[in-house]
Formats: structure tokens, C-alpha cells, sequence
């Protein structure tokens, strides 16, 4: 319980959003549309790019 304040304060703090997969600070800010987001996933939350880069990419093209 502790962690998950932490996490919200800081996020709050921050005005950054964390990735739901590593709890990295991405550069979405809080308050940015859904719709303008990058590796935003619908159902489930935001992102970073190298979670995203993992999930959705195909291994060949993990360079981009």
C-alpha cells in the first residue's frame, strides 16, 4: 500500500504518466487526451517505449 502511494504521489508530482508494465516515468503528460497519446493501450493504461517496443514489436524490428 505504501508503494502505490508513493508512486501516485510522485506521478502526481510529476505530471508524468507511469508505464503500467515497469513503473517508469514516460514523457505522456497526465492530462493528455487518450487519443493523442503514443503506446497507450485501450483496457489497460500507458506505456513506455520499451515495453511498448517488446509486446508489440516483432523481434527483427526492435531497432527502430
Amino acid at each position: 500500500m505504501k508503494a502505490d502511494k508513493c508512486k501516485a504521489e510522485s506521478q502526481h508530482f510529476s505530471g508524468k504518466e507511469h508505464c503500467i508494465l515497469c513503473g517508469r516515468l514516460t514523457k505522456t503528460e497526465k492530462y493528455q487526451p487518450l487519443s493523442e497519446r503514443e503506446h497507450y493501450i485501450e483496457g489497460a493504461g500507458q506505456l513506455c517505449w520499451g515495453c511498448y517496443k517488446e509486446i508489440y514489436m516483432p523481434r527483427n524490428n526492435r531497432e527502430l
